[in-house]
């Protein structure tokens, strides 16, 4: 069985995690309080998406550089809605150029891939 499945409606569902993901992210690049209403408002299939936690959006690590065809990818960072331990001035993201997780100011701009 493959791991993500094309929905035919411009999501693809991870048979592994159940989540569904947008299949192509906005170009935009946006803050992350920017990146949660994005989420809030996409209209995609029947609605209810939102910020991916950082362990979530790091599951499609390896499966956009496998899967290139189902899951559009941009080589750049995406914001998670995981906040840094350290204050609510910092939120993880994760950078699929280069393979790794870490955190930023949440007024710096970065990608999003929606996520329900």
């Amino acid at each position: 069985m493959a791991r993500l499945v094309d929905n035919g409606d411009g999501t693809v569902y991870d048979t592994k995690t159940k989540l569904t993901w947008q299949q192509t992210p906005p170009a935009a690049r946006l803050t992350w309080e920017q990146a949660k209403s994005y989420a809030s408002k996409e209209k995609l299939a029947d609605g209810g998406w939102r910020v991916p936690s950082v362990l979530e959006l790091d599951s499609l690590d390896n499966l956009t550089k496998r899967d290139k065809d189902l899951l559009e990818v941009y080589e750049d960072w995406f914001w998670s809605s995981t906040l840094f331990q350290g204050g609510s001035s910092y939120a993880w993201f994760v950078n699929f150029l280069i393979g790794y997780s870490n955190y930023s100011l949440i007024i710096n701009h970065g990608r999003v891939r929606c996520v329900r």
